[in-house]
C-alpha cells in the first residue's frame, strides 16, 4: 500500500502535477505524475482519503486550473519540529499570562485626560494568539487543537505544583528571612488559582473559537486574504475571551463599570496588537509553509474541541 506525502510541484499544465509517494511501513519514497497513477491499478493501492486527493488533483489538471492545484496541501498536516517549537512558545506565553493576569496596571493618557487600566498579562497574552493563528493557518485546526489542550494541561500542572508547594511546612530560617513570607506565598497561589479558573474558561472559548473561525474562513476564501481571516477571527475570539476572563477574575473585587472598561480596553489592545503584528504573522507563515511544505486546508476536519487527534 502507498500513501501520498504531498505535492512536490504545484503543477505545470503541460507536465501535470508531480506528487511524492511513500511506501507504507518503509522509508521508501518515489515521485509520479498524477496522470500516471490515476488508473484503477494504482488507485487500489491507496487509502480512500488519498484516492479522493488524487481525484481532486486529476480534476484540477483536467480543467487546467492551477489555482486548484496550488490550493492543495503540498504535504499533509504533520507534527514537525516547527510545531513542537511553536507549541512550546505558546504554552510559555500562556503560563506567563496566567501568572501576571491578577495584577492590574494603568497608563495615563494625557491627550484623553484619562487613565487606562488593564491586566498586566496584556504584555504577553496577545503573543499566544499569534502562535495559535500561525499553527492553524499552516498546520490546520487539529494540530492547533492539540497545542491548545497542551497549554491547558500544562497550566493545570503548574497550579497543582503551586498548591503542593504551599502545603510544604516552611522552615523557620525562611520565615525569619522575609516578613510575611508564608502569607505572601499563599496569597500569590490563591491569586493564581482564581486566574487559572478564569483563564481556563476564557482560554477554552477564545482559542477554540479563534482556531475554528480561522480554519473555516481559510476554506471559504480559498486560502486568500490572510489579514481578513486573522483580524476577523481575533475580534470574535478576544471579545469572548476578555469578557469571560475579566468577569470571573475580577467579580467582587472591582466594580461592574471598571470590569467593563477593562474588557473593552483588552479587546482594543488585543485587536490592535494582532493588526500591528500582521507583517510578523505573514513572515512566519510564509517561512513555515516553505520550510515544512505544509499549507493545510481543513476541508474534512471535524471541529470537535474535545478530540486530541492530530489526524482524522
Amino acid at each position: 500500500m502507498y500513501q501520498i506525502l504531498g505535492v512536490v510541484e504545484p503543477g505545470v499544465a503541460s507536465k501535470g502535477a508531480l506528487i511524492n509517494i511513500g511506501v507504507n511501513g518503509t522509508s521508501t519514497t518515489f515521485q509520479k505524475r498524477i496522470k500516471e497513477i490515476y488508473t484503477k491499478e494504482w488507485l487500489e493501492k491507496f487509502s480512500p482519503e488519498d484516492v479522493a486527493y488524487i481525484g481532486f488533483l486529476a480534476a484540477a489538471e483536467y480543467k487546467v486550473d492551477r489555482q486548484l492545484i496550488a490550493s492543495f496541501p503540498r504535504r499533509k498536516s504533520s507534527v514537525t519540529n516547527s510545531v513542537v517549537f511553536l507549541g512550546m512558545l505558546f504554552v510559555c506565553f500562556l503560563i506567563m499570562s496566567n501568572l501576571t493576569a491578577f495584577k492590574i496596571g494603568s497608563i495615563s493618557l494625557p491627550f484623553l485626560n484619562d487613565t487606562v487600566e488593564f491586566p498586566a498579562a496584556m504584555v504577553f497574552f496577545p503573543v499566544a494568539y499569534l502562535f495559535s493563528n500561525v499553527l492553524t493557518e499552516v498546520y490546520g485546526y487539529k494540530v492547533a487543537r492539540m497545542v491548545i489542550w497542551c497549554g491547558f494541561i500544562c497550566s493545570a500542572i503548574v497550579l497543582v505544583g503551586f498548591w503542593a508547594a504551599t502545603q510544604v511546612p516552611a522552615a523557620d530560617s525562611w520565615l525569619r528571612s522575609t516578613t510575611y513570607a508564608q502569607e505572601s506565598f499563599e496569597l500569590f497561589f490563591n491569586s493564581y488559582a482564581r486566574v487559572f479558573v478564569a483563564s481556563s474558561f476564557a482560554h477554552f472559548f477564545g482559542e477554540f473559537l479563534n482556531s475554528m473561525m480561522l480554519a473555516k474562513l481559510k476554506i471559504l476564501s480559498a486560502g486568500k486574504r490572510l489579514y481578513i481571516r486573522v483580524v476577523g477571527s481575533t475580534i470574535a475570539a478576544v471579545s469572548a475571551d476578555s469578557a469571560i476572563f475579566c468577569f470571573i477574575a475580577f467579580y467582587g473585587m472591582l466594580s461592574g463599570t471598571s470590569i467593563v472598561r477593562i474588557v473593552v480596553m483588552q479587546i482594543l489592545i488585543k485587536v490592535t496588537y494582532e493588526i500591528a503584528m500582521l507583517p510578523v504573522t505573514y513572515g512566519i507563515v510564509s517561512f513555515l509553509k516553505n520550510k515544512d511544505g505544509v499549507d493545510y486546508f481543513d476541508t474534512k476536519t471535524k471541529f470537535n474541541p474535545f478530540s486530541l487527534k492530530t489526524e482524522d
